[in-house]
């Protein structure tokens, strides 16, 4: 019976869980004594000058509507261009170049040369009547000494540019068959500058020059620089016969023999360099080749 008053007994109810405990809040830090603050000193923050912004400058006035064409504008962005500057010529170069007009200006000088020695053999002619008063005596030969020397200047110079253009030819005409100038530059000095041996080397030289490259048909440039040479060679003999008559004479008679071959002379120099100005450069410059203006072909 005890049994059965206990099986109908109701369980018991489980115990609830117990909560769970706060936790401890964690210590306040002790606040840090500070020194009091004097009321006399006043603190400021200010940026240091490497920090500080630009100045602003004024702001920027509104450009206005968007501009309106009733036609298509014409004008635009000019596009300037601006040459290369060309490399300027050397000393040489421009003696080279100045061969055509030294040799006009010697022609030109030994032409008002010889009328200079034409007016003092007229003298000479009107004083075996008259005495010829020594005022005009004195301006001819003055003037006839000054254009002597001139003339003398003049030739140097042309010889001296004629030496320089004859090396640059040369030096052409062999780089187009892919070769040197066997001739040396003291070669050319030489053969062109010292008398006596100018009479004959400046002629080889061309010669030389003509089998490379020439302007001119190969029979008719060998027969031009024929006559060349021995107008050359002619002109230098009268002017060496000139030259020896002139300061060797003794003679009112040779003296006045000596002024009328410097009058030739004068002449045939003048001549000789116009001539040579024109002949050289159109057998041998190639910049001044004239291009054919009619073209015939075979038919």
């Amino acid at each position: 019976m005890v049994l059965d008053g206990l099986d109908q007994i109701p369980p018991r109810p489980a115990a609830a869980p117990a909560p769970p405990r706060p936790r401890p809040a964690p210590p306040r830090p002790r606040p840090v004594p500070t020194a009091r603050r004097d009321p006399r000193i006043r603190w400021e923050a200010r940026r240091p000058p490497e920090a500080r912004p630009a100045p602003r400058g004024p702001r920027p006035v509104g450009l206005g509507p968007t501009p309106r064409y009733s036609v298509p504008p014409r004008w635009g962005l000019v596009d300037v261009i601006t040459p290369a500057e060309e490399p300027r010529p050397s000393r040489l170069e421009r003696l080279a170049g100045s061969l055509t007009p030294l040799l006009q200006a010697t022609g030109s000088v030994l032409l008002v040369a010889a009328f200079a020695e034409a007016w003092i053999y007229a003298l000479l002619i009107r004083n075996r009547t008259a005495p010829v008063g020594a005022t005009t005596a004195g301006w001819a030969y003055a003037i006839t000494w000054a254009l002597g020397v001139v003339s003398i200047v003049m030739v140097v110079a042309s010889l001296l540019s004629f030496t320089e253009w004859l090396r640059r030819r040369r030096a052409e005409a062999f780089a187009e068959h892919d070769r040197l100038d066997p001739r040396p530059t003291w070669h050319l000095v030489v053969g062109c500058l010292v008398p006596v041996v100018n009479i004959v080397a400046p002629a080889v030289f061309l010669h030389e020059l003509a089998r490379c490259g020439h302007a001119l048909p190969a029979d008719r440039v060998m027969r031009v620089l024929r006559l060349w040479w021995a107008a050359w060679a002619a002109l230098s003999a009268l002017a060496i016969g000139t030259l020896v008559i002139r300061y060797a004479s003794d003679s009112i008679q040779w003296g006045a023999n000596a002024v009328l071959l410097t009058v030739v002379c004068d002449l045939a120099g003048a001549a000789f360099a116009v001539v040579s100005s024109r002949l050289l450069v159109r057998a041998f410059d190639p910049d001044a080749r004239p291009e054919p203006s009619t073209r015939w072909l075979a038919a």
